[in-house]
């Protein structure tokens, strides 16, 4: 049986600024659609902060639940794990805390929000079973947030490949002129992903091949930011913000691109990772990524080392065996984790309850 409670937070990324928007939006559009046809203000139903939004939707778990069996709870991330902890309390259930992100990965472990960072940390205590997406995350959940290692168990991100676009069609998407070498950065414009790096590493290798084109697809925060520093180092015929893209147009860049460059600052899993080997493209990623432990092929970086990144571009377009070996050797070797098999893992985890 699934409960659905109303609330203003679709992502685990919202912060408390972005959440008051959200919620002016809301209200805006409330005003000019019911209070028309009803002339009366409508209940407020939401928190006024993120903070209170959170508490709220505990609390209207706790009475939703009410007069319900059931033997334990899993919560994902922090803005669900208070709702978990006041029915574990309620009921004297085993509660289960799985971690997909965390502040500090969030934030690039520079300036974290100390309520958010101090709210995980308690959900983490209090949880009996913690899940950790990745070994690299299970060290910042020990490192960071104190967590005993005993307490916490690994279950990696699965991937399934969805229905793969033709070959045709994706020819009709994106042109590519064969003297060209494209290299990828795809995901969210923000800090956490360190678009910044990337375009260093393209600064610093198209003077010595201009063929090379480097794509920025997605949408962010930094975007504005990335944007201005093309124009400020001449770029604009080499690097191209395309934007959001749709999935279409995703599989078809990666059939295009020759490498993809995945410079995150800090990278719980990383189902990007994934999607490049599975497609074929030679990787290039960052050492703070959890996808790093079942892709066995690949070329790893620091996250800051831009001189490295350029220098392994340069390699793969100058060699074509390097790119074949890389592509041939990541698709034979990738472990290929089913989410049936993930599922089962955690099942087992319950268990032990």
């Amino acid at each position: 049986r699934f409960l659905r409670i109303e609330t203003l937070i679709h992502s685990p990324y919202v912060t408390t600024s972005q959440y008051k928007d959200i919620q002016t939006n809301h209200e805006k559009f409330l005003t000019t659609t019911q209070l028309k046809k009803i002339q009366t203000k409508p209940k407020k139903v939401y928190g006024d902060n993120l903070f209170q939004e959170i508490d709220r939707f505990a609390q209207e778990a706790v009475l939703l639940t009410r007069g319900m069996d059931f033997e334990l709870v899993h919560a994902h991330d922090w803005i669900t794990a208070e709702a978990a902890l006041q029915l574990k309390i309620k009921n004297g259930l085993p509660y289960v805390l799985h971690i997909h992100a965390t502040e500090v990965d969030r934030s690039g472990n520079k300036n974290p929000d100390t309520e958010v960072f101090r709210r995980e940390k308690h959900a983490m205590e209090q949880a009996d079973r913690v899940l950790a997406v990745s070994a690299y995350t299970k060290r910042i959940l020990v490192e960071s947030y104190g967590i005993a290692p005993e307490k916490i168990s690994v279950v990696h991100n699965a991937y399934e490949r969805k229905k793969e676009t033709p070959e045709e069609d994706k020819a009709k998407i994106w042109k590519k002129d064969k003297s060209q070498f494209w290299v990828l950065f795809i995901g969210r414009v923000t800090l956490q992903k360190g678009p910044e790096y990337f375009l260093d590493a393209a600064k610093k290798s198209i003077p010595h091949n201009p063929n090379l084109h480097f794509f920025i697809a997605g949408d962010g925060d930094m975007l504005p930011e990335i944007q201005s520093k093309i124009k400020t180092y001449g770029l604009e015929e080499n690097v191209h913000c395309l934007g959001f893209i749709t999935p279409e147009q995703r599989d078809a860049l990666y059939m295009f691109s020759d490498a993809c460059i995945i410079p995150s600052v800090s990278e719980p899993f990383g189902l990007t990772a994934i999607e490049v080997i599975d497609h074929g493209t030679p990787l290039i990623i960052s050492k703070n990524c959890g996808a790093n432990e079942i892709i066995h092929h690949k070329l790893e970086v620091d996250y800051w080392d831009s001189d490295k990144m350029a220098e392994y571009v340069l390699a793969l377009a100058q060699y074509p065996e390097l790119r074949r070996t890389l592509r041939n050797k990541a698709l034979e070797h990738r472990e290929r984790l089913t989410w049936e098999a993930q599922a089962a893992r955690v099942i087992e985890i319950y268990n032990r309850f």
